[in-house]
């Protein structure tokens, strides 16, 4: 029998339920739900201890980008020492894997279940920053789209903004490579073409599962080329204002696609417009 530790969203018990009664009843499992939208370290820190209490062999978030973030936070530093404030200040690195985690999303946006970010506020500092480690990334990601179709228009739209700007970011970062640039403008596509479809038919599972896929291609693109300016600027509009971060980011994309008009190789940028099907900027 396998320890298993279940990190959900309140939104996301349901499907916890469901997931230890159906396919897990053979093994013993525990499941945390008290996690918050926008982590603070204060809230990864709790659950970093109910991980620690627990010891399991696994750990399996399910839930938006923030129950992911918090439960890769929590399953990396579960084997260490110290507080999660000395990791996300650079006092000290992570030098050893953590616990196995498995990252079910629910909603299609941070893309993190294949990501080796978690996204966490330092409310002290009022700072919004990603811990960053190889040992972050899921050792397994299951998209299933039946799982997204309760998400609110409004959940929805949020979610699908952080995932075009992850893609639109990483085509014109710095880090960006052929790799990441056809993974950015497949995602980008996929966004801005399903988005209102998802929006305005949510029960629709092809359009679901097509944001899915979008959003994870988004993550891979973001896991190796990074975020660049739009997420820079959302972290003090979060921290400060309590904007939500896929609206944070998307309203500042305009201008920022504006302002990187002609700063970027011709070539690319022409393939980007060609891709998203416009003919200026």
């Amino acid at each position: 029998r396998l320890r298993v530790l279940i990190v959900a969203g309140g939104s996301s018990q349901t499907w916890a339920a469901q997931l230890s009664q159906m396919h897990l009843s053979a093994h013993d499992v525990e499941i945390v739900s008290d996690v918050q939208p926008d982590p603070t370290a204060d809230s990864v820190q709790s659950v970093v201890q109910a991980v620690r209490d627990s010891a399991p062999d696994w750990v399996i978030a399910i839930g938006g980008g923030s129950v992911l973030d918090t439960a890769k936070a929590a399953a990396l530093l579960a084997n260490t020492e110290g507080d999660i404030l000395d990791y996300l200040r650079g006092i000290q690195e992570v030098q050893t894997p953590g616990i196995p985690l498995v990252a079910i999303p629910t909603t299609a946006g941070s893309g993190s279940e294949v990501t080796p970010y978690a996204s966490i506020t330092d409310v002290e500092w009022k700072k919004k920053t990603s811990l960053t480690s190889d040992y972050l990334y899921p050792r397994y990601a299951i998209l299933d789209e039946a799982l997204t179709v309760t998400m609110p228009p409004l959940i929805t739209a949020i979610s699908g903004m952080d995932a075009l700007c992850h893609a639109i970011e990483a085509y014109w970062s710095n880090h960006s490579n052929p790799v990441t640039d056809a993974y950015a403008l497949s995602a980008a596509k996929i966004a801005l073409n399903v988005l209102p479809a998802a929006f305005l038919h949510g029960d629709d599972l092809l359009v679901r599962r097509q944001m899915l896929e979008g959003s994870m291609l988004a993550g891979l693109a973001i896991s190796n080329a990074r975020t660049t300016a739009a997420h820079a600027i959302s972290y003090p509009m979060t921290v400060y204002h309590r904007v939500p971060h896929g609206i944070a980011c998307g309203i500042v994309l305009p201008q920022l696609i504006r302002y990187n008009s002609g700063a970027i190789d011709p070539g690319k940028e022409k393939l980007l417009l060609d891709n998203l099907g416009f003919n200026t900027m």
